[in-house]
Formats: C-alpha cells, sequence, structure tokens
C-alpha cells in the first residue's frame, strides 16, 4: 500500500503541469486563458463542440473510474452524448 507506483507519477506529474498552466492563467499573469475559458469560447464559436465535449469527459471518467480501455471508453462517450444531445434537441 506504501509503494508508489509509475502511474502515481505520471498522474502527478500530469496534475503539476495542469496546475502550473491554470494557476497563472487564473489570476491573468500569463496572455493564455484557462481550461475552462478556452472550452466556453470554443463552445459558444462552435455549438457541436459540446456534445463532443461531454461525451469526451464521460469516456475519460468511465475509462479512470472503470479501467476500461480508453479508446472504447471515449468512442462510447462520445457516442452517447451525440444521442442525448440529438434526442434533447428533438424534445425542444
Amino acid at each position: 500500500m506504501n509503494t508508489i507506483r509509475r502511474s502515481d507519477l505520471i498522474w502527478a506529474a500530469w496534475l503539476l503541469i495542469f496546475l502550473a498552466l491554470e494557476i497563472p492563467a487564473a489570476f491573468g499573469v500569463v496572455p493564455w486563458n484557462t481550461l475552462s475559458g478556452t472550452s466556453w469560447i470554443n463552445e459558444h464559436l462552435h455549438p457541436w463542440l459540446r456534445p463532443v465535449l461531454w461525451g469526451f469527459l464521460v469516456g475519460l471518467s468511465t475509462h479512470i473510474c472503470f479501467g476500461t480501455n480508453f479508446w472504447k471508453a471515449e468512442g462510447g462517450g462520445i457516442a452517447i452524448a451525440l444521442i442525448v444531445h440529438l434526442l434533447w434537441g428533438a424534445a425542444v
């Protein structure tokens, strides 16, 4: 239980890289937007990205939580998001 696995180090490295880019952007210290700001801009410029990004996050969550194959989880997440988007749009 006390051993550090390679995947733990990879997750820590990704987290540090993300925070190193995100925190200065949140305070306006650097010339780029935060990830959520960039996503918001792109979703409003290109509405078709909304279900794709939502599906990506569903697939990523499935992959992380259950250890499923990344590409199968992503494909399933995006497919589910597109179906929900189409059904939701048809209901409105």
